[in-house]
């Protein structure tokens, strides 16, 4: 876009306040998002998170900024292990099996804005780094079944969450071995047998802890300090608190990232979204029942902070108002006669701009585009054709951060040849031959072609 009208302003959940966004590089921001653990398909809570952060930066980039969105995988961990035996599937398969699959999810709501994965197994090194430096610091120590993080060597343990170390201990994941030193503490190398998956240090052979890989991984790519970490609020608990200790303690900085961005949680009819409640739904599954441009819109439609209750009628009216922008955007394009009338689209703009610079507000935000959408719609007979143009042009604006038209390729025969190809995709479908008819969505994802089916029907658009 366009100049900077004014500061952008975050809500920091370390301070606990908003403040000014202010880049360590002058307009360049170095934004890290904790990824998935990919031992299965992401569920709607997962995508509200990396929708948001996709729509974030998408509006940075909007806004001016140089952003390096920069997110980590984990592709070995119990759970994947775990799955692995249980399917007879090596590790390293499964993980990659269901990273391509999270991409291509991720495709289906708009969400590619991130600059790089990182596989944590392909930081072994600097994993083995960070914790050889620990132990000689004398801020880790080697047990029974592994190297652990003496959290009594980092005095400002639970700061990010608000709780003091002598308040901790209820909070702590189920690392409770007998030869920890305290129950705080948490493990950077979990020792494993010569026949499982892992290393060889001097330390023992083992794997990765959960909290090291980032931390190592975030050194080596943005450095010891950078400006933005983000992920759901479930993490910063003890997740980011123990990165937070290791990489502190490895730099001797005052911070490892200068604003902490937390989304809040999404629930299914007032309860927590788990295997446990049998209420877990697929990203896939939703896209599939609902349209990824209805499902974008539903996440962003709330604020990011808020917790999101999930529920068809939300997703419905998200589905409305979509048809109103999409609507409109079409009728601007199709008109062939025109009027005198010119309109403020400036005003707009300025209004939206203010409004998401407060925090990343996309609620605001999309309530000042349904506001233009319809005063347009009743002006749109005396519009002249630079008017016109102009709302066109506003619409672009917002969708190349919100992420929910269907624009229009300009090419005929090209979206006659996508039409046929969906057609024989649907008829594929109906012999219940899906596997060839999801190799063909696959296909026309990688070349840029978004698919939805939505009901009976089914859509498609260019990815911008």
């Amino acid at each position: 876009m366009k100049s900077i009208l004014h500061m952008m302003l975050i809500f920091n959940t370390l301070t606990r306040r908003l403040e000014e966004l202010k880049p360590r590089d002058g307009r360049r921001l170095k934004l890290f998002v904790c990824g998935p653990t990919v031992y299965d398909y992401i569920h709607i809570g997962n995508a509200r998170t990396f929708v948001f952060f996709d729509a974030a930066v998408k509006y940075l980039r909007y806004r001016g900024y140089s952003v390096f969105y920069l997110q980590n995988i984990t592709d070995l961990d119990d759970k994947i292990i775990k799955r692995g035996k249980e399917t007879s599937t090596e590790p390293s398969v499964l993980a990659r099996n269901f990273f391509e699959a999270y991409v291509t999810d991720m495709a289906r709501v708009h969400a590619d804005a991130v600059s790089y994965y990182a596989f944590a197994t392909d930081f072994i090194r600097e994993i083995a780094s960070q914790v050889r430096r620990l132990l000689r610091m004398g801020a880790a120590y080697v047990a029974e079944d592994g190297v652990y993080f003496d959290v009594t060597c980092f005095k400002d343990y639970g700061k990010l969450s608000g709780q003091k170390l002598d308040q901790v201990m209820h909070m702590v994941r189920h690392e409770m071995s007998a030869s920890k030193r305290n129950p705080e503490d948490f493990a950077l190398w979990k020792f494993t047998r010569s026949s499982e998956e892992g290393w060889d240090y001097k330390w023992g052979r083992g794997r990765p802890g959960w909290h090291v890989e980032d931390t190592a991984i975030t050194e080596e790519m943005l450095g010891e300090t950078y400006d933005i970490h983000g992920a759901g609020s479930d993490l910063i608990f003890p997740h980011h608190e123990g990165e937070i200790a290791i990489m502190r303690t490895l730099s001797g900085r005052t911070k490892l990232a200068r604003y902490w961005i937390h989304t809040g949680m999404l629930n299914i009819s007032n309860k927590k979204m788990a295997k446990s409640e049998g209420n877990m739904i697929y990203l896939r599954e939703a896209v599939d029942k609902y349209g990824g441009s209805n499902l974008r819109l539903f996440f962003l439609g709330a604020g990011y902070r808020s917790e999101l209750i999930f529920d068809e009628s939300t997703v419905h009216e998200a589905g409305q108002n979509l048809g109103k922008i999409q609507s409109l955007f079409d009728r601007l394009k199709q008109r062939d006669s025109f009027g005198l009338s010119s309109i403020d689209v400036a005003a707009y703009r300025k209004d939206m701009i203010k409004a998401i610079d407060k925090d990343f507000d996309f609620r605001s935000g999309i309530m000042i585009l349904l506001d233009f959408v319809s005063r347009i719609n009743t002006l749109l007979k005396e519009l002249s054709h630079e008017a016109c143009e102009e709302c066109i042009d506003f619409l672009l604006e917002a969708d190349s951060f919100l992420g929910i038209l269907n624009p229009s390729s300009g090419h005929e025969k090209f979206d006659d040849i996508i039409d046929a190809i969906l057609e024989i995709r649907n008829m594929l479908r109906s012999r219940r031959e899906f596997e060839i008819s999801d190799k063909i969505r696959s296909m026309l994802t990688e070349a840029g072609v978004e698919i939805e089916d939505t009901g009976g029907s089914v859509t498609w658009r260019l990815r911008q």
